[in-house]
């Protein structure tokens, strides 16, 4: 570990996949929030739990030279339409004699915002300076010090270890990824992160308990374009109202019962594999937080219960 007294915020530098990119002027943005919601029981005792964690984009400024990488990034990202080209990174801190001293890593970045110089002829003193801004999908600390191997898939919904609590990674070599099936059953991602996605949250948490999200034809179907009501047409069948059967997992629909009509508007996964008789867990949300799971028990009649089959094989999301 270096001196503290040699470390200097203004010693950094930017890696994309691995490959310095440039040497920046100022770096904000690293940082990450998570909300917190309460749940009040019946007797008055409030609960606190814990809800999505947020990254906001980083923001780097840096000197006009001719080193053009970010900026074609973001072209070819964002004004192009070529298809999404996300890259993992780390903010790399260095102390006075170039050793490294810290980094943080980001996961899934592509650049959202590329500001150009301000130019004034009146202002001589002004240098040109260029700014982008980056989108993520998580954020962590290393202090290892060391070169960080970028070959990794990120997933919405998994953890990475037990001490990060935002994405997932696993590990693949390049031949992997080349001959990786091309049907595989991928993660769903919000196109806005605060709209309601009871259906994204649902599709997710069967991936996770390794079951087949498709519907009953075996298609896949997208969060956000369908409705919970039609997501619900696309599973007619093999459906239990009110618990579900033992040694299941699958989609739970149902309707609020503050209403007249008998339409599903919400929906969660549950998992009955493991729990004691007449229980089961429910990944409860909002439609808005990260899901929590509940031990649930009893008939509850507005609920329609719908098992999954089990991934197929060959499926590695």
């Amino acid at each position: 570990m270096a001196d503290d007294n040699n470390i200097s915020s203004y010693l950094f530098f930017v890696e994309i996949d691995g490959i310095e990119t440039a040497r920046f002027q100022k770096c904000e943005g690293l940082e990450a929030e998570t909300s917190v919601f309460e749940y009040e029981e019946g007797g008055g005792e409030v609960h606190h739990f814990k809800g999505r964690t947020k990254f906001p984009n980083i923001i780097l400024e840096k000197g006009i030279t001719d080193n053009d990488s970010l900026f074609n990034w973001f072209k070819e990202t964002c004004l192009e339409n070529r298809k999404l080209e996300r890259k993992n990174g780390s903010v790399v801190l260095k102390d006075l004699q170039e050793n490294e001293v810290k980094r943080w890593n980001f996961f899934r970045a592509f650049p959202c915002r590329w500001i150009g110089p301000k130019l004034d002829y009146k202002d001589p003193s002004t240098f040109a300076v260029e700014r982008i801004e980056i989108a993520h999908e998580g954020i962590e600390v290393d202090n290892d010090s060391e070169p960080q191997e970028y070959n990794n898939w990120f997933h919405i919904g998994r953890d990475m270890s037990e001490e990060t609590n935002f994405i997932g990674a696993e590990e693949a070599s390049t031949d992997e990824m080349e001959n990786a099936p091309t049907n595989v059953i991928e993660y769903q991602t919000p196109t806005d992160p605060n709209d309601y996605h009871c259906d994204i949250y649902s599709w997710n948490g069967a991936l996770d308990h390794d079951a087949d999200p498709r519907d009953q034809n075996g298609e896949e179907w997208d969060g956000n374009e369908l409705s919970v009501s039609q997501i619900y047409e696309r599973y007619p069948n093999n459906r239990h109202y009110g618990a579900p059967p033992s040694n299941t997992r699958g989609y739970v629909f149902y309707d609020s019962p503050n209403d007249d009509d008998t339409v599903p508007e919400h929906m969660e996964f549950y998992d009955n594999r493991n729990s004691e008789e007449g229980h089961y867990t429910l990944y409860s949300t909002n439609g808005i937080d990260t899901p929590i799971p509940q031990d649930r028990s009893g008939t509850e009649p507005n609920r329609v219960f719908v098992p999954l089959d089990d991934l197929p094989g060959d499926n590695t999301p």
